[in-house]
């Protein structure tokens, strides 16, 4: 059980680095639309 919980808490810490660097990649993509859009407009 104790090892079950070990494995559980990094799969945890890595989702949540997966998770921010997805939040990241989005916010950028947005600005990037917003960018473009505000030059062309």
């Amino acid at each position: 059980m104790r090892i079950f919980n070990e494995s559980n808490r990094k799969s945890g810490k890595r989702n949540l680095i997966v998770d921010g660097l997805g939040l990241v990649t989005l916010a950028a993509f947005y600005y990037y639309l917003f960018a473009l859009s505000s030059i062309g407009g």
